[in-house]
């Protein structure tokens, strides 16, 4: 007997302890949600251009609830172009290198492409496909960010001129040799000897030489303009991500409620059989 009221008072408590647990877990677990993001919605991306590096990184604002591809490409700008951002005197655009990565997750996406020596540039993230060539409707509403900029002039880029050298010419000298003609004397005529001679004569040719003097100018400071963003809709509305298991409290619920049943129904059955 005594060993019934103990099992009796142990299913109880057990069965007390379990409801005891599942029910606040019940209540608040129906408000919980684990929200992501969609990565093919540019707002919910955070994305950056190092001008420096040629990296571009992007993240999202949420764990991403599917893999989205990102394509990062470097543009040729007319040398041409005035600096005054994207314009008309920015296009056409040829690209230079164009490399892909998959951003998934919580994870950060790094891509690099490399700069050229000098010239204007424009860098641009954004969804596949790949656009080799952009006129003056730029990437469409597939940009996630770009920039353009100048490296350093384009003068920079054209080979230097060799400045002419001076030339100098050695005097020349002119000489006559002078020449003796000479008769041989008869034996009836007195030797004569007629010497004829001319006299040297320098002529010098002088050459003037012209310095040329080069004046350096310092190069402007660095241009560079963030690519407008195109508008785009308003961002889906936030997603769940999908739940491995069950969060349902009911079966802990069920399994309290059968041990404090239990506990009750022995502790009476033991009363009464005391009482009988």
């Amino acid at each position: 007997m005594i060993l019934a009221r103990r099992v009796a008072a142990a299913l109880a408590i057990a069965g007390a302890g379990v409801l005891a647990y599942a029910v606040p877990v019940s209540a608040t677990g129906q408000h919980a949600t684990h929200e992501c993001v969609d990565g093919t919605h540019r707002d919910d991306l955070n994305a950056h251009i190092d001008t420096s590096s040629g990296v571009g990184t992007v993240t999202g604002k949420a764990a991403l609830c599917a893999p989205v591809d990102i394509l990062f490409s470097i543009y040729k700008v007319p040398d041409t172009w005035d600096g005054d951002g994207f314009n008309g005197t920015a296009v056409p655009q040829h690209v230079l290198q164009t490399v892909k990565g998959t951003l998934q997750g919580e994870e950060t996406l790094s891509l690099q492409v490399g700069l050229p020596a000098c010239a204007n540039v424009q860098a641009d993230l954004y969804y596949p496909p790949e656009i080799p060539d952009i006129d003056i409707n730029g990437t469409g509403p597939g940009l996630i960010a770009g920039y353009i900029w100048q490296i350093s002039p384009p003068t920079d880029c054209k080979p230097a001129t060799t400045t002419p050298s001076a030339t100098e010419t050695t005097p020349s000298a002119t000489e006559t040799t002078a020449s003796v003609a000479e008769t041989t004397p008869s034996a009836t005529e007195t030797p004569t000897q007629t010497p004829t001679q001319t006299t040297p004569s320098a002529t010098p040719t002088t050459t003037t030489t012209t310095a040329t003097t080069t004046t350096t100018i310092a190069a402007p400071p660095p241009i560079g303009r963030p690519i407008p963003l195109p508008p785009v809709g308003p961002p889906p509305p936030p997603q769940q991500l999908p739940m491995t298991g069950s969060n349902s409290t009911i079966p802990l619920v069920g399994l309290g409620l059968v041990l404090l049943g239990s506990g009750i129904a022995l502790s009476l059955i033991g009363r009464r059989r005391r009482t009988a």
